[in-house]
C-alpha cells in the first residue's frame, strides 16, 4: 500500500514490484490535479482519490496545492480562472507564488483496508506531509498484520527518534534509513 502515490510511476516505490513480482495493492494519491494521470497509468492496484487520516475518524483536510507563478504569468485571465475558480480559495505568497487550498477526503487506515477486505499489508509506504505518527497511532495493530512499513520521518513534529521509540513499541525493528525515509520490519515477519 503506497499513501502518496503522485502520478504511479515518477518516484515509484511500488511499480518495479508490479512490473517484476506481480505485485497489487492500494495506491492513494490525495491530489485531485495528479489522480487522473495515476488512472492513466493503468496500475494493477486498487487506486483511491484521498488521504489517510490522522484520526480514527474519516473527514476532510486542507492541502494547499502549488500553482507555479512562471504559469500564473504566462496565462490569460481565463485560463487563470479556470485553475483557481474560487478566488476565496487561493493564496499568493511574499515569492509570488500561489496556492490553492484543496477540501481532501482522508480516511483511516483500517477503514481504507477493510473495506477493500484487506487485513495483511506486506508493505506500507507512508509519505503524509508530517501526520504520519499520527496515522501509525490510529491504526488497530490487533486487527491488521503488516510486515513492512517505509515511513517518511523529515515533517513528523515529534522527529525520527519519536518514530522509532514508537515502531519498536509495536514490535518492529529498523532495518533501514535513507535520507529521510526510514524502514521498519515487524519483528514476527518470517518472508
Amino acid at each position: 500500500m503506497k499513501c502518496r502515490a503522485f502520478e504511479g510511476d515518477l518516484l515509484s516505490k511500488t511499480l518495479d514490484l508490479e512490473l517484476y513480482y506481480n505485485w497489487t495493492g492500494i495506491l492513494m494519491e490525495p491530489d485531485p490535479t495528479l489522480f487522473p494521470k495515476l488512472i492513466a497509468k493503468r496500475r494493477n492496484a486498487w487506486l483511491l482519490n484521498a488521504c489517510l487520516s490522522p484520526d480514527p475518524t474519516p473527514h476532510n483536510l486542507d492541502f494547499l496545492r502549488k500553482i507555479s507563478k512562471s504559469s500564473m504569468n504566462n496565462s490569460s485571465q481565463s485560463d487563470q480562472d479556470a485553475m483557481m475558480p474560487d478566488r476565496k480559495s487561493t493564496y499568493r505568497d511574499g515569492k509570488g507564488h500561489v496556492w490553492r487550498k484543496l477540501r481532501i477526503p482522508c480516511f483511516p487506515l483500517f477503514s481504507v483496508t477493510s473495506a477493500l477486505q484487506v487485513y495483511t499489508i506486506d508493505y506500507l509506504i507512508l509519505d503524509a506531509q508530517g501526520l504520519e505518527l499520527q496515522i501509525l497511532l490510529n491504526i488497530p495493530w490487533n486487527d491488521l498484520k503488516i510486515h513492512v512499513i517505509l515511513v517518511n520521518v523529515q515533517s513528523i513534529p515529534e522527529g525520527p527518534s519519536g518514530v522509532k521509540f514508537f515502531m519498536h513499541s509495536k514490535g518492529f525493528t529498523l532495518i533501514s534509513s535513507t535520507g529521510h525515509f526510514y524502514m521498519f520490519a515487524n519483528e514476527n515477519f518470517n518472508p
